[in-house]
């Protein structure tokens, strides 16, 4: 689920009595409100769009909410979901005997279309409100810059970037020789202009939320040969107006009432007046909400610090046999879940630590996966663990030294993320060194 980019930079210079104005009041937020409620949406929080401090943009409301309050129903068909797709003229121009397509790109073409007709949209008060430009991520910046950002963040960006290109490729033997616009008769070729299908892509990517999809298909399963995966994705007008917090949690599911299906979120957390209400995306650590939705949260739990397997060999020193080498790769040890986070080592970095400080075991899987270790392995997880950390540190306070030479740091955000990120690691090694007393 997405929202628009936070800028804390500007808003730490704006006077206090003006963080907190009511923006709810724009014509383009009243169209959106006046074709919600046209379309049996209600509001019983009287919820307002106000700028905050931390985060730009929210919602809040001069109601307190509680534990298992109900935040939003929205009604069904006011989501553009797959059922909204194959009811639409969109599948007139794709050849889906050529290529079928997630259901992601199918939501950024549906976009890119409906944006493309203007006031012929029934989408347009939505559309409207979107931001546009779409919000800056770190894959769309360009690529020199890329090329400068810190290891870790440029294999992400870089891949965020091909997966992005890839779907472009793959759309251009998608659709049907000749195809026209049915607004306006031209080529249906504009659906690939790349401005316009970046601004969809992000847009989606950072805003889509998740939905049943045995619900949407038990429903009406015509047009399955369109998609190559579930259709799970929708776009929720309103619901991307609320931020996410680490904090918040929240459930989504759809309701039936009196006939008409809802997309429901209910929140377990509560919120007092004027407070900024959140929904929660899921557990995403800094680096995924930053490389994916463009912000971070200060003192995220979900958080982590990244060690990769090179990283683990050269920062302590170790010369692996070949048989504890193709032990640690023929398990599958994903580097994904190699880490520290606050509850210190994973269980892929522990296990990786013990296969490589213990060559001589035989069954390295009787002390893996029963947690059981030698004693002595405490004092090892703990130099290992203040050895990775000092480390990455350092990398990190060079990181920042070459994106402030670079000029890099403050326009994409960088600065602010690894100067947080230097606060982590800090943390990290006082209660790792806390821990062990």
């Amino acid at each position: 689920m997405g929202r628009t980019k936070r800028k804390r930079t500007r808003n730490r210079l704006n006077p206090p009595q003006q963080q907190n104005p009511n923006i709810g009041h724009n014509p383009t937020s009243i169209n959106l409100q006046k074709w919600l409620k046209r379309n049996s949406f209600l509001n019983p929080f009287n919820y307002q769009l106000r700028n905050f401090l931390e985060t730009g943009r929210g919602v809040t409301s001069p109601r307190s909410i509680r534990p298992l309050d109900v935040l939003v129903r929205i009604p069904l068909n006011l989501l553009i979901t797959f059922d909204t797709i194959r009811k639409s003229e969109l599948i007139e121009y794709l050849n889906v005997e050529e290529k079928s397509l997630n259901i992601q790109t199918l939501l950024t073409l549906f976009l890119v279309m409906e944006k493309h007709k203007g006031t012929q949209s029934e989408w347009k008060n939505y559309i409207d409100s979107l931001p546009c430009p779409e919000p800056t991520l770190p894959w769309t910046c360009k690529q020199e810059d890329i090329e400068f950002y810190p290891e870790e963040l440029r294999v992400k960006a870089l891949r965020l970037r091909n997966s992005f290109e890839e779907c472009v490729n793959m759309l251009k033997v998608s659709f049907r020789p000749g195809a026209s616009c049915r607004c306006c008769g031209k080529s249906i070729d504009y659906l690939l202009d790349t401005q316009s299908f970046r601004w969809a892509y992000v847009l989606v990517n950072t805003r889509a939320v998740y939905v049943d999809p045995t619900f949407l298909m038990s429903k009406d399963n015509s047009h399955q040969s369109l998609l190559s995966d579930d259709p799970s994705l929708a776009l929720c007008p309103y619901m991307d107006l609320f931020n996410h917090h680490y904090t918040a949690r929240t459930k989504a599911n759809i309701v039936s009432i009196r006939g008409q299906y809802f997309y429901q979120l209910t929140t377990m957390t509560g919120f007092k007046k004027y407070q900024q209400f959140f929904i929660s995306y899921g557990a995403h650590s800094n680096e995924k909400l930053f490389m994916e939705y463009g912000f971070f949260i200060p003192g995220n739990v979900f958080d982590f610090v990244r060690i990769n397997l090179r990283e683990v060999i050269e920062i302590l020193k170790m010369s692996l046999e070949e048989r504890q080498y193709k032990y640690i790769k023929n398990y599958e040890f994903d580097e994904d879940e190699v880490y520290v986070n606050q509850n210190g080592l994973s269980f892929v970095l522990k296990a990786i630590l013990f296969v490589c400080y213990h060559p001589g075991i035989s069954n390295y899987a009787s002390y893996i996966f029963s947690n059981k270790y030698p004693t002595e392995f405490d004092s090892i997880v703990r130099m290992s663990t203040k050895k990775l950390l000092e480390f990455k540190l350092h990398m990190c306070q060079k990181d920042i030294e070459e994106l402030k030479l670079k000029n890099l740091g403050q326009v994409h955000g960088f600065l602010d993320y690894r100067e947080q990120y230097i606060l982590r690691l800090l943390q990290l090694l006082e209660e790792n060194m806390l821990c062990f007393s």
